[in-house]
């Protein structure tokens, strides 16, 4: 998501390439590794099963309590609070060797947040809280959210890269998607049910604690991973001159990160409309947020080993630039099919799009910095993870409200393309082989 006291960049002597590669292979055992991968395959699905209850009633709880697309867009774009933890994480992970304990306390509070948020739906009507001074309670709740996301990031990004090694990334990703398709049909089937059924907001609510309560159990078992300790004693200072230095020599992890700024803020982001120009536009009941589901859930399902698969064979950086094929695609659907089944089959093929991206840019984020200098690799990431995943849904409801929705698709289905030749370039430089990175 090298072993050497240097970063990896492309013209990386043989020699620290081959220390890297030998300190590799005697870090953990073949059944440590077979151990780990099924201990984070079930907290990445745990997570992600529960993250889709929390999505699925997230969206149409927004549009049930009025809130405009610039205010969703605000909303969402609540991560620019977990840019304060981001900065303040290298000080705190510095001190723990080991980070399973240290990230299973601090996801308590981060994932409390949407416990709370549940309960404000379940008892609002008993309560006689107005439907405007719910979303403001549930824009406080999810900036506190995110605030304490900030202080998850590190360790958990840590924590992967000192359980997995490079050569198994891409099909940790895909296995953990593929298991957790299948779970979430499942809950999302269930959460469909309820918001059916169940009177709202409460339907809402219901759906959201039930999320929680999938992802707050994943944590536990994310304590059973055996995980390799941490040489903090050889990290630069955080927020040194010397931490800020050793990325900033690493030209080919700094064009990374800039492509990574440029298309979570200016594609990925609008996704999340799709489905808002289904419940606005469209006038799609509440409940076909779980048919939403199940079809992005049925398409990882399908796509989610062999594109993990691909991803680990054809390398993640040959594999990364012609995924946003797959995102013009999925952009230009909803303008040409304009109605539910639209809607439908645009999230099929973003959920295709979403799921190799996430295996070929989880490999190379995990996999660039040595050991020593994750945390400071990992907080510059986070920050421009944060920074974009904060902009680009403000920017994009702003301009959804300005323009019109097929409008937006048009121009983010355009810039998708030119995304293709431009990753080409800035990743070119990443090395091509596993065992160059940690």
């Amino acid at each position: 998501m090298s072993e050497n006291n240097q970063p990896i960049i492309a013209d990386s002597s043989k020699n620290s390439n081959q220390v890297c590669c030998d300190i590799s292979k005697s870090q953990l055992a073949p059944r440590e590794i077979k151990r780990n991968m099924i201990v984070l395959i079930l907290l990445n699905a745990t997570y992600n099963t529960g993250w889709t209850d929390f999505q699925l009633a997230m969206q149409p709880f927004l549009v049930f309590l009025g809130a405009s697309n610039t205010k969703i867009g605000i909303i969402t774009g609540s991560p620019f609070m977990a840019l304060i933890g981001v900065i303040i994480s290298p000080w705190i992970t510095k001190h723990f060797r080991m980070k399973k304990k240290y990230l299973f306390s601090v996801n308590v509070p981060y994932l409390g947040m949407l416990f709370l948020i549940g309960l404000a739906g379940i008892f609002a009507e008993r309560l006689h809280i107005s439907n405007s001074y719910l979303l403001m309670y549930v824009f406080i709740l999810t900036v506190a959210h995110c605030f304490f996301a900030g202080f998850c990031n590190l360790p958990c990004q840590e924590y992967m890269a000192a359980c997995i090694p490079m050569s198994h990334r891409g099909r940790l990703t895909g296995y953990s998607a593929s298991i957790a398709g299948v779970a979430s049909i499942g809950a999302a089937a269930l959460g469909g049910w309820m918001l059916a059924h169940i009177s709202k907001p409460a339907a809402f609510g219901y759906v959201i604690v039930m999320g929680w309560t999938i992802m707050q159990g994943g944590y536990v078992i994310a304590l059973f991973a055996k995980e390799l300790p941490t040489p903090v004693e050889k990290s630069p200072p955080p927020w040194s001159a010397t931490m800020l230095k050793m990325a900033w020599r690493d030209k080919s992890y700094v064009r990374f990160i800039l492509m990574f700024f440029l298309y979570t803020t200016l594609v990925t982001q609008t996704f999340i409309f799709v489905n808002i120009y289904g419940f606005n536009n469209l006038k799609m009941a509440a409940a076909t947020a779980a048919i939403m589901m199940i079809v992005s859930q049925a398409v990882r399902i399908c796509l989610s080993i062999p594109l993990g698969h691909l991803a680990d064979k054809l390398k993640p950086k040959r594999v990364l630039p012609y995924t946003f094929i797959l995102a013009a695609v999925a952009l230009f659907i909803p303008i040409i099919i304009q109605n539910q089944y639209g809607v439908y089959f645009s999230i099929a093929v973003s959920s295709a799009f979403g799921t190799l991206l996430c295996s070929a840019q989880t490999a190379l984020l995990l996999g660039i910095p040595s050991p020593e200098n994750r945390a400071g690799y990992y907080s510059l990431q986070l920050i421009a993870q944060n920074a974009s995943l904060a902009l680009g849904p403000i920017m994009i409801g702003f301009l959804c409200d300005a323009l019109s929705y097929r409008m937006v698709f048009t121009i983010t289905g355009i810039i998708a393309i030119i995304m293709i030749p431009l990753c080409i370039y800035m990743l070119r430089t990443l090395p091509d082989e596993a065992n160059s990175y940690s």
